[in-house]
């Protein structure tokens, strides 16, 4: 047999060889000693039943994940030990665990401390598990290994995403729900530790991603991980440089970047925008959701990104086809640390959180008013009380239109009262989910005053004011002009609005109150040469341009 035949035989060997050791088929049952039912119907009715039965709330559990990972030729491959112990177990008071093994894990063995199954039932990577107490401690120890291939890439998906994977030979990421255990009783106490004893790495750094938290690892120490029952993790590590600063409100910022990496973004500069940030954030809000910020360039060539409680994580400091330091998505997933993180506001989070990255850009010199208002006018003709998630054909009406809907609503109340209700809102919405309903009762509540009109015209609506002048007069007396015309609102909005006019001498700002139309009187020192409307874009409204008696008419 020539070597390129023997070779191609051994190849062949080995993936077969694999392919037994990681099948999936039957595997859970054999090691289980399980029944294996043959529908999933049956398995979701059998575990309606039996999570009803057999409930009780009296019992605690401590969770430790124990996650060994190392090198393969093709990738990463790795063991991970998760033992569940319980604590004040009724004896002969059955209850059942529920495990989820995904295609790619392989459960290995199962131990049993103080407990005996009374009975078990899988299908296919589903089972159900009948434990009888034999004391009142007692626990139960599942051994996985896994494998995953240099091939396998999710560099798309968002970083939070459950299965997100990303592996490379200096940093991997991995969604760590490789066996989600689930309980069928609320406990009274739920306590989840985590130890990465290994890395291919001898100078690893790690981050463990639940609950909007990024949480840092050090390898070879236990970790306890506030968490409540059944949540996802998701592991990233890899060899990071770290540079590391701190704001004047004494919050510490770490910049991690990949080793060996080209960036065209110094990371000092990624420093003091995340110091800018965070500091003008903190002056806003009159909160400090954390001490210390974790900024992950994880370098997958993709302007995307995720903000955490306690940091983000993008994809690259620049923007696609730009060489300067994308401000907008770092501010952005900041601005998740307040909403999002610190409060839960659903699918205004994305809404809240831009509007604070226009805010900071804005003060710090660059204005994307105009171009977020674009993006709302682009969007999907949909009223944002009727989205229920943040997918891609929703992002503009979530993101810009909902930005610039919270400004316009700043331009009516006021900085003073505007940025006391966001705080307010950040206070009464801390540790839960607030909804539409909950910012308007805190809006109300904060100005005095009732804002229903405006937020059924905004919130419930697909319309936008469509301004139009009309009427319009100009006569010159005593070497004065005199401009008078009337503002029509098409879509018959109420809303203050900036009319601006300018002259060869300079320009006039007035502030107008459109309930479907209203009359506007300038009296000048020289000849009109422009009117705009919104010239500060405090909303989103149909833009035009147009000549009426020789003065231009700009509607922003």
């Amino acid at each position: 047999m020539k070597p390129t035949h023997i070779l191609l035989t051994l190849v062949l060997i080995i993936l077969v060889a694999s392919t037994v050791v990681y099948s999936h088929k039957n595997r859970n049952s054999e090691i289980l000693s399980a029944t294996e039912l043959t529908s999933f119907e049956d398995y979701a009715s059998l575990r309606a039943k039996v999570m009803s039965e057999y409930n009780y709330p009296n019992y605690e559990i401590v969770v430790l994940f124990n996650l060994s990972l190392e090198k393969s030729i093709l990738g990463v491959k790795g063991n991970m030990v998760e033992q569940i112990s319980f604590s004040n177990l009724i004896l002969n008071e059955p209850i059942w665990v529920e495990i989820y093994i995904p295609e790619k894990v392989h459960l290995n063995s199962v131990q049993f401390s103080h407990i005996n199954i009374l009975k078990s039932v899988c299908y296919k990577e589903w089972c159900l598990l009948l434990i009888n107490p034999l004391s009142k401690d007692g626990a139960v120890t599942f051994n996985y290994s896994f494998r995953f291939s240099f091939t396998e890439q999710n560099e798309d998906a968002p970083f939070n995403d459950p299965y997100y994977t990303s592996i490379k030979r200096e940093k991997i990421a991995l969604p760590l729900s490789l066996a989600s255990i689930g309980i069928n009783s609320a406990t009274t106490a739920w306590k989840v530790s985590f130890l990465l004893f290994k890395t291919p790495w001898e100078d690893a750094k790690a981050f463990l991603i639940v609950n909007q938290t990024l949480i840092p690892l050090t390898v070879g120490e236990k970790r306890v991980i506030p968490t409540p029952q059944n949540s996802q993790f998701l592991l990233f590590a890899g060899r990071f440089k770290e540079i590391t600063g701190n704001t004047t409100q004494g919050i510490t910022i770490r910049v991690y970047y990949p080793l060996d990496e080209v960036f065209e973004i110094f990371p000092g500069e990624v420093l003091n925008w995340s110091k800018d940030v965070i500091s003008t954030y903190v002056y806003l809000y009159s909160i400090v959701p954390s001490g210390n910020y974790y900024i992950i360039n994880w370098n997958t060539g993709k302007a995307k990104g995720n903000g955490f409680l306690d940091g983000i994580i993008v994809g690259m400091w620049s923007a696609k086809g730009d060489v300067g330091l994308n401000k907008m998505l770092m501010a952005h997933e900041l601005a998740h640390s307040w909403f999002g993180g610190y409060a839960d506001f659903g699918v205004l989070n994305e809404a809240l959180a831009t509007f604070s990255d226009l805010y900071v850009e804005n003060k710090f010199g660059e204005n994307w008013y105009s171009v977020a208002e674009d993006k709302a006018l682009y969007g999907d003709n949909t009223p944002i009380v009727k989205i229920t998630k943040n997918v891609p054909e929703y992002q503009h009406i979530l993101y810009y239109k909902g930005a610039l809907i919270f400004r316009s609503l700043q331009f009516i109340l006021g900085n003073e009262t505007f940025f006391e209700g966001l705080r307010e809102l950040l206070n009464e919405c801390h540790g839960k989910e607030c909804n539409l309903t909950d910012v308007q009762a805190v809006f109300e509540n904060v100005s005095g005053r009732n804002l229903n009109w405006f937020f059924k015209e905004w919130f419930y609506s697909t319309k936008v004011p469509n301004y139009d002048v009309r009427n319009l007069k100009l006569d010159q007396k005593g070497g004065k002009y005199f401009l008078n015309f009337e503002i029509i609102d098409k879509n018959n909005f109420t809303m203050p609005l900036e009319v601006k006019v300018l002259t060869s001498r300079g320009r006039i700002i007035k502030k107008v109150w459109v309930a479907g139309n209203v009359e506007v009187s300038f009296e000048l020192e020289d000849k009109p040469l422009k009117i705009i409307l919104d010239p500060n874009e405090w909303m989103v409204n149909i833009n035009r341009r147009e000549k009426i008696d020789d003065i231009e008419v700009v509607i922003e």
